[in-house]
């Protein structure tokens, strides 16, 4: 009987670890757009919670809301140039 070959469950995809492509070599515009994904996934579970927080359906609760976001929009977006310029 010919000897089979032993089966793995995980192989890497790429065996030389040198042709994947490093964490800052990203094009500056696709960074862009994740943080943007990422930050309308964030502001969304933030604008949930700070408006159930407040009295639903009032003026205080959307004004709350909409100010956490804005405030973590700038702040990631800080984060975003200031990690750009490194």
């Amino acid at each position: 009987m010919p000897k089979q070959k032993e089966q793995k469950m995980f192989e890497p995809q790429e065996k030389d670890p040198e042709r994947l492509l490093s964490a800052g070599a990203a094009n500056p515009v696709l960074k862009l757009i994740y943080i943007l994904v990422i930050n309308a996934v964030v502001f969304g579970v933030i604008y949930t919670v700070v408006y159930l927080l407040f009295e639903q359906n009032s003026a205080n609760s959307k004004i709350a809301a909409e100010t956490v976001t804005i405030i973590t929009l700038i702040i990631s977006l800080i984060f975003w140039v200031k990690n750009k310029n490194k």
